[in-house]
């Protein structure tokens, strides 16, 4: 007769894995605001006669840009910059952090690529301010509650269970403990009244 042991259910993923996760719903949204946008700049440009026409070299033959395009351009731009988000959120402490960094300089870079393509004054503001747009929603989306060392707040609570050394002098002030020490209850997080 042969005996196994399961381990424990535990009721909560990895942080690595929360972390992940809150990536992705964030970058799903993202995506979504990006492709609503910038549709939405098309589509005010479209109506004020904005060609979209480019050619990207002098000798090719000169390709409309599409709504389609425009909306699956936006939304695969910033599901991929989710995707290694959530790859660098899981595996470095501060991933996210750092694809914040590298998201807003390849914005700013990509906006190389419409100003650089042979197509009228007007076409070429209005695909890089779709650049931008996308490259913001993104950079914005990485910072949303629960993202990147931002403070969580419980609802009627007190105020940040973590957010740094200001939070924590408050803490013990409030807590008027003499030796300056604060009292950390390690379930939560954060800092703890003293009794």
């Amino acid at each position: 007769m042969t005996t196994s042991s399961v381990a424990p259910a535990t009721d909560h993923a990895p942080r690595s894995t929360r972390r992940a996760v809150s990536t992705w719903r964030a970058g799903i949204g993202a995506a979504f605001i990006a492709a609503v946008v910038n549709g939405m700049i098309f589509l005010v440009a479209r109506a004020a006669d904005v060609s979209f026409l480019v050619r990207f070299s002098s000798h090719q033959v000169a390709s409309r840009v599409t709504r389609g395009s425009v909306l699956f351009s936006s939304a695969i731009a910033v599901i991929v910059g989710t995707a290694i988000a959530a790859l660098a959120s899981s595996r470095l402490r501060r991933g996210v952090r750092v694809v914040q960094i590298a998201g807003a300089a390849i914005a700013l870079l990509s906006l190389a690529v419409p100003l650089s393509v042979h197509a009228n004054t007007a076409t070429k503001l209005a695909l890089a301010s779709m650049h931008l747009v996308a490259g913001s929603v993104f950079i914005i989306s990485l910072r949303l509650p629960g993202r990147g060392g931002r403070a969580r707040v419980e609802p009627g609570g007190p105020g940040p269970l973590h957010s740094g050394p200001a939070s924590r002098r408050w803490a013990v002030a409030a807590a008027g403990r003499a030796d300056g020490e604060a009292a950390v209850d390690p379930g939560r997080g954060g800092v703890a009244a003293a009794a």
